[in-house]
């Protein structure tokens, strides 16, 4: 029930994310801005999965201590050491119950770097264009320090 409803948010960020992203590189591509932001926002649904969580093990948790208050007036080695186990498990499962907290909480993390990627896309023709020739440019001047090093550590390799 807990695992199913990660699992069920998680198919369907990578199913959006899939559809915004084909080739798998977060990237602008084929006019792809609204199911990226779609695709990220998908994973502002793992705060309810956490919510949804927490209510769930609450309820357990408040059934458990309920059953164990009503055996209290029965004092015998077996039932203390039924507690004891019962307690074992209890615990056990509260820090599953966390680690998958936990892991929802990252996965929105996640969710929200990849806004803040997808909110630097270019919006227009003339914001792509910006972001060619900025590319371009860095590019051209890269290459020419490249060019440049080379050839005055040719020369002063060979002189």
């Amino acid at each position: 029930d807990i695992v199913e409803q990660v699992v069920d948010q998680l198919s369907v960020c990578c199913s959006r994310l899939d559809g915004a992203f084909p080739d798998g590189q977060i990237q602008p591509q084929n006019q792809n801005l609204i199911k990226a932001n779609q695709a990220t926002a998908a994973f502002r649904d793992f705060e309810d999965v956490r919510l949804n969580i927490l209510a769930i093990w609450s309820k357990r948790y408040r059934s458990f201590l309920q059953s164990h208050h009503q055996q209290d007036g029965v004092t015998s080695y077996q039932t203390d050491k039924n507690q004891t186990d019962s307690l074992r498990v209890m615990i056990r499962l509260g820090l599953i119950v966390s680690i998958v907290i936990e892991l929802c909480r990252n996965l929105e993390n996640t969710g929200r770097s990849l806004e803040a990627i997808t909110r630097e896309f270019p919006t227009s023709a003339m914001d792509r264009y910006q972001s060619i020739s900025t590319l371009l440019s860095i590019d051209v001047r890269s290459s020419k320090e490249k060019s440049v090093k080379s050839q005055s550590l040719w020369i002063s390799t060979y002189t």
